[in-house]
């Protein structure tokens, strides 16, 4: 039986998988080195905006440097020339060479009434005798606390310390500070219509009084006194703390 299968039915012969055309092949490697060049295209592009950029940027900087140079020494000539700068500055930028302190041969510009200038006279201290100048808004703060001792006195009915002529002179600086500063911040009552205080909750754009205060109580330029008068005496009696005494954080920085 098996003998008379094979004669009739022949098996089904076996083919083997048809190799893929060369021509196929070719197409394949076509669109992988089309795709490679088209990366390779967006990659140089991106590579060419990063160095556009960087060059941008490094111009912008120097030519920020460059103004603010010009600038800076537009403003000091300025200052000597014809007294002007920036609102609320003084004539040498952030602080003179040396105030409110030990001059140590640093003398700070002077511009006298006629439009000369000339090198700021220091005037000496009580006891080593060096010279010394005085920051003018330490000058100011000394006149704001005159003027509350002299409410205090007048609110106790105690006798004051200060002659007329002093608070007159001291009120005088007040306003001179003010009309120098010249703020223009606009303000309002925040919580509401005559609630509070209208300079409540609201910014003041400083510049850094504690950073003023640091750098005159450095020991190299920094001087201080101590009032001697005895207690409910009528006047003051300073007297120059040597040597220079060591400073609390706080008391360095003008908070203590």
């Amino acid at each position: 039986m098996e003998k008379l299968r094979s004669v009739f039915w022949q098996p089904t012969p076996k083919y083997n998988a048809v190799r893929t055309s060369q021509s196929d092949d070719d197409d394949q490697q076509e669109g992988v080195e089309e795709k490679l060049r088209s990366e390779l295209a967006a990659l140089e592009s991106n590579i060419w905006c990063l160095r556009a950029s960087l060059l941008i940027t490094i111009v912008a900087l120097l030519l920020v440097t460059i103004f603010a140079v010009v600038d800076r020494v537009s403003y000091d000539k300025a200052s000597l020339n014809c007294g002007k700068g920036h609102i609320g500055s003084d004539p040498n930028g952030f602080v003179p060479p040396a105030s409110n302190v030990l001059v140590n041969g640093n003398f700070a510009d002077w511009k006298k009434p006629d439009g000369t200038v000339a090198k700021l006279p220091a005037y000496y201290s009580t006891v080593s005798y060096r010279q010394t100048y005085i920051i003018r808004s330490f000058h100011q703060m000394h006149c704001l606390i005159s003027i509350a001792e002299e409410y205090g006195h007048r609110a106790n009915n105690v006798s004051s310390q200060w002659a007329p002529k002093h608070i007159a002179h001291c009120l005088n600086a007040i306003r001179e500070a003010i009309m120098c500063l010249a703020d223009a911040t606009p303000m309002t009552y925040v919580n509401g219509f005559a609630v509070g205080h209208v300079t409540d909750d609201q910014q003041f754009m400083c510049r850094d009084w504690s950073a003023l205060r640091k750098w005159a109580n450095d020991p190299v330029r920094g001087i201080r006194y101590k009032n001697i008068a005895p207690e409910g005496a009528g006047y003051d009696n300073n007297t120059e703390i040597l040597p220079f005494p060591e400073l609390s954080e706080l008391e360095k920085v003008g908070l203590a």
